[in-house]
């Protein structure tokens, strides 16, 4: 791509080219996976929730904070209070041996945030503004014994190698850019697996592995500029520099003159390892390609707060498909807030119809035939990543790139994809790169431990573009043919669909 620099940012292509996926070999292992208190019950949880909403955002981000130190946090520290603060909280009183209820009084606040600081001042961490990007993060020092500086950035390192930490701006011309940047840090490179990958309207996350190191690159757009930061390291360097990569992610503020992490909407999301922006209290899956090769279970129940959410596609005039398990057994369903009335819902291809106003579009083109295995995909899903339980309503549209693999092979087979899904993933809409709609997700994902806040990939269960032109066949409904046109980034992709892609509330 002609139109980044060849500077600082490509000198450093070989190292990225030789990274490994953050979240891949960082997950925690079956035991340390698990809940403190696996269900909470609603009360319970309730009780936490209030608690915790009752305090100062300051101080409630300042909670979260400390538990990246502890090492008992992996989500954004946003100051929004779902299962994954909950959990966290609970796991840091048990090994205290305090009630794991999820509430702090101030004694264990005091003494929570003192461990935090002998961790921090351990590390060495402090806040620095780099003058060259305009950056400004939290760098571990401890770890720190070179600095390189460029016109474009910074970057920091250990002299043995085992960890480098770089800050870059890079001047743009059009908003397209940073979708162009995106595809040419995410392309495969001999030795180099890239484990997760998400493209939003103003921000990426792209992580990557070797058979030795670990990395985690984060880019947002400003006005006629990307900033973003690298994170690498020696796998060796252990859950130490997994916990410190946490806390650098969630540091990174890349416009601090407009206001901080606050002004720039790429720094609230799930995809950040402290979203994507947007992952603190997000829900996930388990990552099928990278923790033993085996598939997780994909439709563990969530905890019923009695509401759930997922997403939909606007097929028609006032008409939406999504997944029928997701409003099955409703006593009431919103589309983007808008009352919705479900038409038919179809147990064999797992699909159901809705109608509501909030559907205004004449629906997306379908592709009527699915693909092969190994066709790269995006999953689109309207995502509120810090809704306790799921909650879609107010979210963002997310796009999630993965793959499909496999395809029917009978009448009970179900076309499959591996993809990062997180709660509001029902539903979603599965494209291909040309643009066609070939499925809507028909598995849930469930609610695991992120790690850096990155959520990992899983398989789902999807109604093919087949499945979708019967059901609508069923209801008088012909989909429009879908235009071809191959290679699209996923920024054209996701822009395409804004409007056709909603969030779907079930009230039990």
């Amino acid at each position: 791509m002609s139109r980044f620099p060849s500077g600082f940012f490509r000198r450093s292509t070989a190292l990225l080219g030789a990274l490994v996926a953050l979240m891949s070999g960082a997950l925690p292992d079956p035991a340390r996976a698990q809940s403190v208190t696996a269900t909470p019950a609603n009360a319970v949880l309730d009780a936490a929730r209030a608690a915790f909403e009752a305090l100062p955002i300051a101080d409630r981000k300042a909670i979260q904070d400390a538990l990246v130190w502890t090492g008992d946090y992996t989500g954004t520290v946003d100051g929004t209070f779902g299962r994954i603060t909950f959990e966290s909280v609970a796991k840091w009183q048990a090994r205290l041996k305090l009630p794991p209820n999820g509430i702090l009084d101030d004694k264990a606040r005091a003494t929570l945030a003192l461990a935090a600081q002998s961790a921090r001042s351990t590390a060495k961490f402090q806040m620095v503004t780099d003058d060259r990007s305009g950056v400004r993060i939290g760098l571990p020092m401890r770890w720190v014994d070179t600095t390189q500086k460029s016109d474009r950035g910074t970057r920091w390192s250990s002299r043995d190698g085992r960890a480098l930490f770089m800050v870059e701006r890079v001047e743009t011309a059009s908003d397209a850019e940073l979708g162009a940047l995106y595809e040419q840090m995410k392309a495969e490179q001999p030795g180099r697996k890239v484990g997760y990958a998400v493209l939003r309207a103003d921000w990426f996350v792209i992580t990557a592995e070797t058979s030795n190191r670990r990395s985690y690159i984060r880019f947002a757009r400003g006005p006629g500029e990307l900033r973003g930061f690298t994170v690498s390291y020696d796998k060796a360097a252990g859950p130490e520099l997994d916990r410190l990569a946490l806390a650098v992610a969630n540091s990174f503020d890349p416009f601090p003159a407009a206001g901080g992490q606050q002004a720039a909407a790429a720094q609230t999301s799930p995809a950040s390892p402290g979203s994507a922006t947007s992952p603190g209290n997000a829900t996930s899956p388990g990552n099928a390609a990278t923790a033993g090769g085996t598939t997780p279970a994909q439709s563990a129940p969530p905890v019923d707060t009695g509401r759930d959410g997922g997403s939909g596609l606007v097929v028609g005039a006032s008409k939406l498909l999504t997944a029928a398990r997701l409003v099955k057994t409703c006593k009431a369903v919103t589309v983007a807030g808008r009352p919705a009335r479900v038409l038919a819902a179809d147990d064999t291809t797992g699909l159901a119809l809705i109608e509501t106003d909030a559907a205004k579009g004449a629906g997306a083109a379908l592709a009527l035939a699915p693909p092969a295995p190994a066709t790269p995909i995006l999953a689109l899903a309207y995502v509120e990543p810090n809704a306790p339980a799921g909650l879609v309503g107010a979210g963002q549209l997310m796009a999630a790139a993965g793959e499909t693999v496999g395809a029917p092979d009978g009448a009970s087979a179900k076309l499959r994809i591996v993809a990062p899904l997180q709660r509001g993933g029902l539903g979603a809409t599965v494209l291909d790169r040309s643009g066609a709609v070939v499925g809507l997700v028909l598995g849930q994902p469930t609610e695991k431990r992120l790690v850096a806040g990155i959520v990992p990939e899983a398989a789902y269960a999807v109604a093919s573009g087949a499945e979708i032109a019967a059901v609508l066949a069923a209801a008088g409904m012909a989909p429009a043919t879908a235009g071809q046109k191959p290679g699209q980034t996923a920024g054209a992709l996701v822009d395409a669909m804004r409007g056709s892609v909603l969030p779907v509330v079930c009230t039990r």
